[in-house]
């Protein structure tokens, strides 16, 4: 022959092939057991061989082999469930890929178990892949996303999106991104539960809601309570983007923060004088003065914030009286009308009065004195 045969024709009675049904091309004497030798090289296969189905899994051995590449001696190749002829005839799926649609399931469950299409990944068409539908308890021949099988306030296909159980409500109460909000809060607030800054502007989603900023939304540059600092700043500064003084102590949050002063301490110095009061009265609000006296009226700066008067004015109420006298005399040293009033001693009152009676007294007896003498004459 010429070579291009795939017998040769040695005397021993060849039949050669049918060239219309391929079928032949193997030895007459052959009896159907154990192997029969052809001519080539190690591993050449017999192009035409006998139709054969050797593992009766209703694919012949030469389709097997040439087409579909499976084992023919193994009628379920992926080891899924399903013959390689049901698979390769009647489901359309891989036989030599146990999961054709890479879903969580094999083929054979998908087809026995839980009738679900092993050729599409989400059978319901609900967002959900059916092995997680499966694993999570779902139905995943029924279109479930928006139910909440756990009751943790989350929904399936939420949940399943974010990476969380469907049948495990202890994730709803998890921090995942340790941005201070819960997954379920994540999910009301429409926040991403594994970024801690859903909008990128440098503040973590819990501050902005505990604070009623939009997490959704890039609000950095703004500043709603009007103090001069923009929400961004207040964050680094742990002030109140909503309250334009914090610590309430007199002075807006960007003064303090220029001030060098505490935006959240009134008192920042802690000398019990609010920052606010001391800036308003030319204090140091950095350095504890409280003792001092810069008016000299005998007040200390602390007596002076106690009583609401001027530390740098020793009568703040312009009445002729030095604050401190005010104070220790009890009346209003922020009063004009009200001033201490000096009174006569004691001692010089009843010294009068003796004095008068005993000038009455002198008259009258002089009188009496004049008439006894007329009437003796």
């Amino acid at each position: 022959m010429n070579g291009t045969s795939q017998v040769i024709d040695n005397g021993s009675s060849n039949i050669w092939y049918d060239s219309v049904s391929f079928e032949g091309n193997y030895w007459s004497d052959w009896n159907g057991i154990g192997n029969y030798e052809i001519d080539g090289e190690t591993n050449t296969f017999d192009l035409y061989p006998q139709k054969s189905d050797n593992d009766l899994d209703n694919l012949d051995d030469y389709e097997e082999i040439y087409i579909y590449h499976t084992d023919p001696n193994n009628p379920d190749t992926d080891d899924d469930g399903l013959t390689d002829g049901d698979e390769v005839l009647i489901t359309f799926t891989d036989p030599n890929n146990p999961d054709t649609d890479a879903d969580g399931l094999t083929d054979g469950d998908e087809v026995n178990n839980y009738n679900t299409n092993p050729i599409n990944a989400d059978s319901d068409a609900d967002g959900m892949p059916d092995g997680w539908e499966v694993q999570n308890g779902l139905n995943a021949t029924l279109n479930d996303a928006y139910l909440d099988y756990d009751t943790d306030g989350m929904p399936n296909l939420w949940e399943y999106e974010n990476g969380f159980l469907a049948d495990d409500s202890s994730d709803s109460v998890l921090d995942t991104d340790s941005d201070g909000l819960t997954n379920v809060e994540e999910y009301n607030y429409g926040t991403n539960p594994h970024d801690n800054d859903t909008d990128n502007d440098l503040m973590p989603d819990g501050w902005e809601v505990d604070n009623d900023l939009n997490p959704i939304v890039n609000d950095a540059s703004l500043d709603p309570d009007s103090d001069g600092l923009t929400n961004l700043e207040e964050y680094t500064h742990n002030t109140d983007p909503q309250d334009n003084d914090t610590d309430d102590d007199g002075l807006l949050d960007n003064e303090e923060v220029k001030a060098g002063t505490n935006p959240n301490n009134s008192d920042s110095d802690g000398d019990l004088m609010p920052d606010g009061w001391e800036v308003d009265n030319n204090l140091n609000p950095l350095i504890d003065d409280a003792f001092e006296d810069p008016d000299g009226d005998s007040l200390s700066n602390l007596d002076e914030y106690t009583n609401d008067t001027n530390p740098n004015n020793n009568d703040t109420d312009g009445d002729g009286y030095s604050d401190g006298d005010e104070v220790e005399k009890g009346t209003d040293p922020l009063d004009s009308n009200d001033y201490p009033v000096i009174e006569e001693s004691t001692t010089d009152t009843s010294f009068n009065t003796i004095f008068m009676i005993v000038g009455l007294i002198t008259v009258f007896f002089v009188i009496y004195s004049k008439r006894y003498v007329r009437k003796k004459r």
